[in-house]
């Protein structure tokens, strides 16, 4: 394995995955604990959620200058095509696993989301035993994009797992407006999973 710098950058993706997914864990416990702070008027905000929001926007910023260096120094190698879009759809998918677990998102989504993803990799694994290739499509790349921002907003208006109503009268606005990047996103998701299918039909006869 060529352990060059944009690979290494996708294996530092992969491990920020893991610690987003143990510090999420320890949210729930962490409020309970009073490992917290307020903002306004007596809205509880965990610690552990700030530090999720961090290593999130870390690890997204990883998956962009991954794919800037390998093109830009020729540096695209197999061990990246494979691991890139797969430490991507682990990374957003577990996010997204525990906003449904928290209520910051409905579970459905989520399941359209992991479905899609699963549908497009069994195709891949198909093309492949037939050596052909499942270009990457520009939907595709802007599901990813639309994911990232949804879920970045999504940490900013949800101060913590089953948030009642804080935000007055005004918060089941803010929310409506917080899941606008996640439609998107699944409008995306759902057209690149079709045109995948769609552009292939002939080869998975």
């Amino acid at each position: 394995m060529n352990l060059n710098t944009p690979n290494k950058l996708i294996i530092l993706r992969f491990i920020l995955t893991l610690a987003i997914i143990l510090v999420l864990s320890f949210v729930p416990l962490s409020l309970r604990n009073d490992f917290s702070f307020t903002i306004g008027d007596g809205i509880y905000v965990s610690w552990l959620n700030v530090i999720a929001l961090l290593l999130f926007i870390i690890a997204s910023s990883t998956d962009y200058f991954d794919g800037y260096l390998a093109r830009k120094n020729d540096q695209i190698t197999d061990f990246g095509k494979f691991f890139d879009p797969l430490v991507d759809k682990i990374m957003i998918n577990s996010v997204l696993i525990f906003f449904a677990a928290f209520e910051y998102i409905p579970i459905w989504i989520v399941v359209f989301f992991i479905i899609r993803d699963i549908m497009v990799d069994g195709l891949r694994m198909n093309l492949s035993t037939k050596g052909k290739v499942l270009s990457a499509q520009k939907s595709g790349k802007w599901k990813t994009f639309f994911q990232i921002i949804g879920i970045i907003v999504l940490f900013l208006i949800h101060s913590q797992p089953n948030l009642d109503n804080y935000w007055g009268y005004n918060y089941n606005s803010y929310y409506a407006l917080s899941l606008i990047p996640i439609f998107i996103a699944l409008f995306f998701s759902l057209y690149s999973g079709f045109s995948y299918y769609y552009n292939n039909f002939k080869e998975i006869l």
